[in-house]
């Protein structure tokens, strides 16, 4: 058999206790006045906590998945939920073991399964008797809210902490982390995460995050996409943030998201967010958009409605009653409705304004719809404004007697008349109205049968607290003792009417229905007083906890204390409040200890004070205090004021000491460092750091003692940034020159220099990194060894070393074709043996190039002089050619395998020739003889020595054959060598031979480096391996050939 009751007469923990030592078994179900229930298994004394009927599991997984949501895993809701809802019961459990009001129902069951988690009854309580302790001991746990985001400190060196702390609770700590997400990773209810932290806190190891941190908090969650987490973390800067305006960063942060974010707000935390982000953001637009989605959201707020249908949203046209051109037409049903939600919430005064609006939009009584008016008339009425309220229920009245709805206006007529007794024209329509309905007394049918004014009227019967109903004449007892009954929703006015009805009359239902009303009014003013007692407690946590401010508007607003009869126990004094108020601001003032320079904390906690204080004395100007409240409420905020003034003073004249040893200090380190700058040549430097110490120097005896050092600390930067702009022109030696005037060490200081290349698109290394586009921007100093690499396809790559800043031209050599080099320089010019070259030098080489410049053989002869006249070929030995150098000695050279025959000597040396000839190889020797070989080693001697062939000195080196030549001991001062036919060139200039083939451009010309003196350049005629022609150079490097690219 089930049983139930209330626990306060023996308490929850008795029950437990009694249940468990039982050994029952069944199903607990306990419930609080707010609807609020839990749910406790029991089998054999053991418990465990079980979900309510009907509860939203939603909840948990949305809790667990915002508390593990730094892992970033999107399953945390759903692994984790379970630990959550049982941390979250079990402080529900404890709340209700703190308090009295709690009903419990028990259902014994028999075949109850047992729980999978039971807890022992005893433990349960012996846990919650220690938690409950600790949350005593620690009183900092007052200052602490699930929604505090604590973090560790250095503070701690000794370990305290991490012996008196839970491990797993200092691990939980990041910084980022609510106390309720904190108990909810760990299982534990929430005031066992509140304690520790207030343990920590007071250790010193851990601390909690204060007023604007919570923005920033609120904007990294956004960020990650945790809205909900979002929103708990903005609720929080709403109410604990610099008063003011939001930051113009994060409002335009969050103007976008913001619906999202305060939906899960308390109203009044929404409003308040909502006014920081207007006034940062001052766009009238977005505000009346934004109020209107807060209405959509909470429907009931009547400080929100009021928003959005505040008349600075109606048009100017409508406000001044133009007539001519409305924009719009007012919202004067929204501002009828929000007057009738106030004066139903006892609040008349905030709905006059509303009322007063209206009327003054809604034109002549005739002009508006019959319920409007008779709406706005009841409203005035209401609050007893009933001069202005007669002309619109009597217009009202009116026509509803002209449309034979008598009975409707009775009603309206009999509030105007419960408010001023005295109308006449209300009496007077009164009666005309009844005699119209045919009625002797108030039938209220008419007015509740679907018509508009229903709720209207309702609303104002109930604000105006009398009945509707009188009874005129004579009534017989048991009509009397029902009206009396009627009145039972007022007992008081009941009672007074069954005494004056029954002053005599001590019957049994008389007796009784007093008793009943007795009962009615006790528990009236038991709730009068609960009711105001919780209000009271609401203002006074706002004032100790909240928002100053606010507090301000609460205490204020705060109604004073109802009038009871049957309740004797008193009401807590209103002063109290204010004394709270005060305090609060006090400690808010100390908490960051003695006043102390520079201390960031301090200063925003004395700002706020500060702003806070200045906020209180404007709302109390414009509070309508009398002038004895104001100076109460003045006597009692002087005591911050004075500690706020006292603190100033003092971090003043700390802040002032605190900044001349600071100035001190830096002077003396900025000279060190200024004077290392200048050692070093970092003069400009140097002199931006005397600058700052004259800057800091308020006595100004620093600047005559260092003039001397700083002119010439500028005479040297001067010189410095001479020399740099006359390295920028080239001029890099006059630079040095000049900065070594007024210096010692010129390796101190880089200059400016340039690199360019030829061709102009090379790419510039500087250990393996490319240096960028041309030309080339670098800054060395005197003997400091820049290497740079340079390389460009088709060119020889080149290294370059740099040991004193100067501008470098880079000239690469292009790769030639055929490529022969040997210690003698090449005077012969090559002979073609079919696509190969024989080539010769005045050591004595011989060697045989093939078409790709490879060397196929190679020999050395044995002569003095060497060979600078080309081979010849003999006209009678095909493959055979003659070979003759300069001392008078021959040979026959196979030109195949390099073979030789010989050597014969002369006796002579020659003077012309080689000559070819059909017949035969002619020479002419220096002792006049003229000889000839036809096909082998021994020659003939020739007789026409006088010949032309001979004597030429076209063939001082054997003759040309084809090759369009140019020696430099024919014209040494030569620097352009154009081909036969004019469309290669050659110009030599800067050290090298720059190669126009078919007339190119400077840019585009080849380059090819000149090594020691050139000997000869020859331009050879189209063939088939070399189509457009081809550059034979010999110089210093040996024998070279290009063809064009």
């Amino acid at each position: 058999m089930s049983f139930h009751g209330d626990v306060k007469g023996i308490g929850l923990a008795e029950l437990l206790q009694g249940l468990a030592g039982g050994c029952r078994t069944g199903r607990l179900t306990l419930t609080v006045h707010k609807g609020q229930s839990l749910v406790f298994s029991l089998l054999q004394g053991r418990v465990q906590l079980l979900a309510p009927e009907g509860e939203d599991s939603e909840r948990w997984r949305n809790a667990a998945q915002d508390a593990w949501a730094d892992e970033g895993d999107s399953q945390a809701g759903g692994l984790h939920m379970e630990t959550v809802a049982f941390g979250r019961r079990l402080e529900q459990c404890y709340t209700l073991l703190d308090g009295s009001e709690v009903r419990f129902c028990f259902e014994p069951s028999e075949d109850m399964d047992g729980p999978e988690h039971p807890h022992d009854v005893e433990h349960l309580l012996l846990e919650y008797a220690r938690v409950q302790d600790e949350c005593e001991q620690e009183s900092a746990c007052d200052g602490l809210s699930p929604d505090t985001v604590g973090c560790t400190l250095e503070a701690d060196p000794e370990g305290q902490a991490a012996r008196e702390l839970p491990a797993e609770f200092l691990a939980a700590v990041t910084g980022q982390r609510t106390l309720q997400e904190i108990a909810d990773r760990l299982g534990w209810p929430l005031r066992r995460a509140l304690s520790c932290m207030a343990r920590g806190v007071r250790l010193g190891a851990l601390g909690i995050r204060r007023g604007d941190e919570y923005l920033d908090l609120a904007q990294a969650c956004l960020n990650a996409g945790q809205t909900s987490r979002a929103s708990r973390r903005l609720q929080t800067w709403a109410c604990e943030g610099t008063p003011g305006p939001m930051p113009a960063v994060a409002a335009q942060r969050l103007a976008g998201s913001l619906l999202s974010l305060v939906r899960p707000m308390p109203a009044s935390a929404r409003r308040t967010l909502l006014r920081r982000l207007h006034a940062t953001l001052a766009d009238p637009t977005l505000a009346d958009q934004q109020w209107s989605a807060i209405v959509e959201i909470d429907q009931l707020d009547p400080i929100a409605l009021l928003h959005s249908v505040h008349p600075r949203r109606v048009p100017t046209q409508v406000l001044e009653r133009d007539e001519i051109c409305p924009e719009s037409p007012p919202p004067i049903e929204d501002w009828l409705t929000l007057a009738r939600n106030f004066q139903s919430r006892g609040t008349p005064h905030r709905a006059l304004p509303l009322l007063n609006l209206a009327a003054r939009h809604m034109g002549s009584a005739s002009d508006s719809p019959l319920e409007i008016r008779l709406e706005l008339g009841i409203g005035l009425a209401i609050a007893d404004r009933t001069e202005e309220a007669t002309p619109w229920i009597l217009g009202a009245t009116r026509q509803l007697l002209e449309e034979d709805r008598a009975g409707e206006a009775i009603a309206p007529l009999r509030i105007l008349l419960e408010h001023d007794g005295r109308n006449r024209e209300a009496r007077q329509a009164l009666a005309e109205a009844r005699r119209a309905a045919g009625i002797r007394s108030l039938d209220l049918h008419p007015l509740l049968t679907g018509r508009p004014l229903v709720a209207l009227l309702a609303m104002a019967l109930l604000v105006a607290g009398t009945a509707l109903v009188q009874v005129r004449g004579k009534r017989d007892r048991a009509e009397r003792l029902q009206q009396v009954q009627s009145l039972s929703a007022s007992p008081t006015q009941a009672l007074a009417q069954l005494a004056g009805d029954f002053a005599e009359d001590d019957g049994a239902d008389v007796q009784e229905l007093r008793e009943q009303l007795r009962e009615e009014e006790l528990r009236h003013d038991t709730q009068l007083r609960a009711d105001w007692l919780e209000a009271y407690g609401g203002v006074q946590h706002q004032a100790t906890l909240g928002d100053p401010i606010l507090a301000l508007e609460q205490i204020l607003q705060l109604p004073s204390p109802p009038k009871v009869r049957r309740v004797s126990r008193g009401f807590p004094d209103v002063g109290d409040l204010r004394q709270a108020l005060v305090q609060r601001l006090v400690a808010n003032l100390k908490r960051g200890g003695e006043p102390e320079a520079d201390h960031a904390q301090q200063i925003e906690d004395e700002e706020g004070v500060e702003a806070h204080l200045a906020a209180i004395a404007s709302k109390l100007e414009s509070s309508g205090l009398s002038t004895l409240e104001r100076q109460v409420w003045v006597s009692a905020l002087a005591e911050a004021e004075e500690l706020l003034e006292t603190r100033q003073e003092t971090r003043a004249i700390l802040t002032l000491e605190k900044r001349r040893v600071e100035n001190l200090t830096r002077q003396e380190t900025w000279m060190r460092q200024a004077e290392a700058l200048a050692t070093k040549g970092s003069f400009h430097r140097a002199l931006e750091l005397y600058g700052d110490i004259l800057r800091i120097d308020s006595s100004g005896d620093l600047e005559l003692a260092l003039a001397e050092r700083l002119d010439k600390l500028t005479l040297q930067r001067d010189r410095l940034d001479e020399a740099r702009e006359l390295a920028q022109q080239g001029q890099h030696g006059l630079g040095l020159e000049r900065l070594g005037e007024v210096v010692e060490d010129l390796r101190l200081f880089e200059l400016p220099w340039t690199v360019q290349t030829l061709p102009a698109d090379a790419a510039i290394m500087r250990g393996g990194e490319p240096l960028g586009a041309h030309p080339v921007h670098l800054e060395s100093a005197l003997d400091e060894v820049i290497h740079l690499e340079i390389s460009h396809p088709g060119y020889e790559s080149r290294e370059i070393q740099v040991q004193r800043p100067s501008d470098q031209l880079v000239v690469l050599s292009r790769v030639p074709l055929h490529a022969w080099q040997r210690e003698a320089r090449v005077d012969a010019l090559p002979v073609e043996v079919n696509a190969n070259r024989v080539v010769t030098d005045r050591d004595g080489h011989i060697a045989c190039l093939d078409a790709h410049g490879k060397v196929l053989w190679e020999q050395s002869l044995e002569t003095l002089s060497g060979i600078a006249r080309a081979p010849v070929f003999l006209p009678r030995r095909p493959g055979h050619m003659l070979l003759v150098s300069e001392g008078g000695r021959v040979w026959i050279l196979n030109a195949e395998d390099g073979t030789t025959e010989g050597p014969l000597d002369l006796g002579s040396a020659p003077v012309s020739g080689p000559a070819p000839s059909p017949d035969c190889i002619s020479v002419r020797l220096a002792d006049g003889r003229g000889l000839g070989w036809t096909h082998e080693l021994a020659p003939k001697v020739l007789t026409n020595v006088d010949d032309e062939d001979l004597n030429h000195d076209s063939q001082r080196f054997g003759g040309e054959r084809g090759l369009h030549v140019y020696r430099r001991r024919e014209a040494p001062e030569r620097t352009q060598f154009p081909d036969a036919e004019g469309k290669h060139s050659v110009v030599l200039k800067a050290g090298a031979y720059f190669v126009h083939w078919h007339g190119s451009a400077e840019e585009a010309a080849d380059t090819v480096l000149l090594t020691g003196s050139w000997e000869y350049v020859a331009w050879e005629q189209s063939s088939v391996d070399a189509p457009e022609g081809r550059l034979w150079i010999s110089d210093g490097a040996g024998l070279r050939s290009f063809v064009p690219r």
